[in-house]
This record gives C-alpha cells, sequence and structure tokens, in this order.
C-alpha cells in the first residue's frame, strides 16, 4: 500500500505526461484497462492522484510495479530503479509453478513474432525516437493484455523499427494469433487516435514457430529466417500500400495457420486470410496467409502487390460480403515455407 515519492512522482510526469503513455504504463504494471485511472488535470496531478490510490489499495505493490515497468522503457533513469523485491518475489512465485529459464545453447520450441513500421526511415530523429517508445509501449501493453508469464516472452533484436519475439512454445498458439495480435492493435489504435495519417504508426506483423536457440540478444534457426522473410517480403509489404486504411497487416506462415485459424480456434476465421506466394529475392520463396485484422472486407486481395499492374487493367474490387477468392487449406500439410540461398 505503498505510495509514490515526489521525485518518483514527478519523474513520472515527466516521462510519462499524456494519457497513453500513462494508461499503457499502469496496464504493464499490472492494472486491468478497466480500473486505469481517468488521465485528467496536469501529468503531476494525476500522478499524484496514482500515489494516492496506492495507497488505498489501487495494485498491490503497485508502487513496485510502475516503477520497474517504467524502467524498462527508461533504464537509465535512477529514480525508476526500484530494489528487487519484486523480480525476486516474481522468480519465486514461477520456480514454485515448474517455470524453468531455457538452458544457453540449447535448442527449444517457441512460437516467434516479427514487428516491422511501416516508413519507419522516413522518419526524422525525433520521429523515430517517438516511434520506438510506442511500439515498445505497445508490445508491452499487449503482453500485459494477455496475461503472459513474464518469463515466457522475450523481446530480442530491437532493430529500431521492429522486434523478434520469442514465445515459449508451452504458451498456447491461438491465443497468440488471436488475443495478442487484438491486444496489440488496441493499443496501437490508441495510439494513433487522433494523428495525422502521415504520423500513424502502421505495422507488419508474422507468427511463426519452430527450434530456436536464444543466443544473448538474438536467436538462431530456421524458424527465426522464416518469420523474419515473412514479413520482409514484398508482397505483405504491399498489403500496407493497397489498403491505405488498415494499420496493421498479419502474415501467419502455413504451418502457424494449420495450428490456429484453420481450425478455428478462438475466434479466428480462416475465411479472413488469404494464401499469397511470397518471395525474397533470390533468399527465399514460399506461401503466408496474410489478413488485415479488424477490416471489415477480408480476406485481402491475392495477386501479388508488388507486381506492376499491366497498363489497361483495372485495379480489382474487394470481393463482395461472403464471397471468399483464397486457396482452400489443403488436407495435406504443405512443404517447408520455402529454401534460402
Amino acid at each position: 500500500m505503498q505510495g509514490l515519492s515526489e521525485v518518483e512522482i514527478r519523474a513520472l510526469a515527466n516521462a510519462f505526461n499524456v494519457h497513453f503513455k500513462a494508461n499503457l504504463l499502469l496496464v504493464r504494471a499490472g492494472l486491468t484497462r478497466d480500473r486505469v485511472p481517468e488521465f485528467t488535470g496536469t501529468p503531476f496531478d494525476y500522478w499524484s492522484e496514482i500515489s494516492a490510490q496506492l495507497e488505498d489499495g489501487l495494485l498491490p505493490d503497485g508502487r513496485a510495479r510502475i516503477l520497474a515497468a517504467a524502467a524498462k522503457s527508461f533504464p537509465a533513469n535512477e529514480v525508476f530503479r526500484v530494489d528487487s523485491r519484486l523480480t525476486a518475489s516474481s522468480g519465486a512465485v514461477l520456480a514454485a509453478r515448474g517455470h524453468q529459464q531455457p538452458r544457453a545453447g540449447i535448442p527449444e520450441h517457441a512460437s516467434l513474432f516479427f514487428l516491422d513500421a511501416r516508413q519507419y526511415s522516413r522518419r526524422s530523429m525525433l520521429g523515430q525516437v517517438d516511434w520506438r517508445a510506442a511500439l515498445r509501449e505497445i508490445v508491452a501493453a499487449a503482453v500485459a493484455g494477455l496475461q503472459l508469464p513474464a518469463e515466457s516472452i522475450r523481446l530480442l533484436q530491437d532493430q529500431g523499427d521492429g522486434f523478434l519475439g520469442i514465445v515459449a512454445g508451452t504458451e498456447p498458439k491461438p491465443y497468440l494469433a488471436s488475443d495478442f495480435v487484438r491486444e496489440l492493435q488496441i493499443a496501437q489504435r490508441a495510439y494513433n487516435d487522433g494523428r495525422e495519417p502521415g504520423s500513424r504508426l502502421r505495422l507488419r506483423m508474422s507468427l511463426h514457430h519452430g527450434d530456436v536457440v536464444v543466443d544473448g540478444t538474438g536467436a538462431a534457426g530456421d524458424a527465426v529466417v522464416v518469420a523474419a522473410r515473412l514479413i520482409d517480403a514484398p508482397q505483405v509489404r504491399g498489403m500496407l500500400e493497397r489498403y491505405p486504411d488498415a494499420d496493421l497487416v498479419l502474415a501467419l506462415s502455413p504451418e502457424y495457420f494449420r495450428s490456429t485459424a484453420a481450425q478455428r480456434m478462438r475466434d479466428l476465421d480462416p475465411a479472413a486470410f488469404r494464401e499469397i506466394d511470397v518471395a525474397v529475392g533470390e533468399k527465399y520463396a514460399g506461401t503466408a496467409w496474410v489478413t488485415l485484422p479488424g477490416r471489415r472486407a477480408n480476406p485481402p486481395f491475392g495477386e501479388d502487390p508488388a507486381e506492376p499492374r499491366p497498363v489497361g487493367v483495372p485495379r480489382p474490387v474487394d470481393a463482395p460480403a461472403g464471397v471468399v477468392r483464397s486457396r482452400k487449406p489443403s488436407t495435406s500439410p504443405p512443404p517447408f515455407p520455402g529454401g534460402r540461398t
């Protein structure tokens, strides 16, 4: 029931000074969205009110949780560096549940997601910094919304405009393809709300699974390569160009599609996906199942968006409601999705 000190309140007010940032931080700290207090008044007033509510029991161990979550976004800020009580207690709980960290150098089966921001390199230096912070907060909010155990997901290879996420293979794949994507989109919409079209954070996301070896801040294995190629394929990149009203395109590998959407797990509908051919130069060739989460007119077109349109050939229109122009899932497993040179 400990509140925040005045120094901590001022540090939070400076770093998390708008409703989007403050809300995501509190969700990361463990509050459900329906319990996050409304952002009113000045940032200092807001965090002072949060401190008072922490003393009234808003969030158990709330001060440590909030500062620990803030430290992930601002690791150099000395004010946010709390003692290790929260980490130690969390580790004890996880050990009691039988969770174990993977051993170094030993392959582990995992789900992987790649996230990449469209037109990141065209942003100004400060614009890139803003998007980097927003992307970290959006992913953290999605993780918090899904309530994954802390040790089961790791964000690796922060590439500036995107992330590689490794999720323990013990976590159900349908929850990632459905609930995690939905939570990600909710946080993304909160960030994009009220922004001009050119400043919206638009994302490509891929999901795949397989054996990987986690090595420090990176990971190795065919599964990592496939997930990276899917998100980098011009055919997937072109989806956001073709659909300017879409802020997220999701590409599932054939294996991931077969384990999730093809089985109609959670709220996943295979009719909302389309199988397309994808290629990254001579490095990779395969297929992907793509959809535009939250968009009513799905599945997206199946033609190659990277191919130039012949002169005189009109652009196709969306399929009428109920008509799905996509290849049906094969009853036999598709081959490994592509070769590399």
